[in-house]
């Protein structure tokens, strides 16, 4: 009973603070990059962060969560509209599809992606039918193989531990 005294006054951070402060780290970081930025740290080409899931999740944050002031939305604009140039959605569409099938998400990440759908839908759908794409089918796909790769991991894990 004393040493878990011990311990427990000592501070050692959990898995769960320790990932809150990465994630206030790097959504401090996220918030001042652009689209060409933050895909080039999906795709680990940035030279001075780690491409990793904290990541990921600031990034769906920002798109999630994120408002902006804009005389034509009054409730806030959102990172991004369907009104914006195609290219800006084109690019935004290609980095949550990247983070679906990247090897380093986590379920956190694909449960903001999850939002990221729910949120954006209307914006991709009228992409698609303006543009002839099919970033619907293509962001679902990506977001079920994701999950499969997840589940691997898991099953991969379960079986290492035997």
């Amino acid at each position: 009973m004393l040493i878990f005294f011990m311990f427990n006054s000592s501070k050692i951070p959990s898995a769960q603070e320790a990932y809150e402060k990465r994630f206030k780290q790097m959504q401090a970081l996220v918030e001042k990059w652009n689209l060409t930025q933050m895909h080039e740290y999906v795709m680990c080409k940035n030279e001075k962060y780690i491409c990793n899931f904290v990541g990921f999740d600031a990034i769906l944050h920002k798109f999630n969560n994120h408002k902006l002031e804009d005389k034509d939305y009054p409730q806030g604009r959102r990172e991004f509209e369907a009104t914006d140039r195609p290219e800006r959605i084109k690019k935004a569409l290609d980095l949550v599809v990247l983070m679906t099938r990247h090897p380093r998400a986590k379920v956190r990440t694909m449960k903001s992606i999850q939002v990221f759908l729910k949120r954006y839908m209307d914006v991709i759908m009228t992409y698609d039918q303006e543009n002839d794409k099919e970033y619907k089918k293509k962001i679902l796909q990506s977001f079920r193989m994701g999950l499969l790769n997840l589940e691997r991991q898991a099953q991969r894990k379960k079986r290492s531990k035997r």
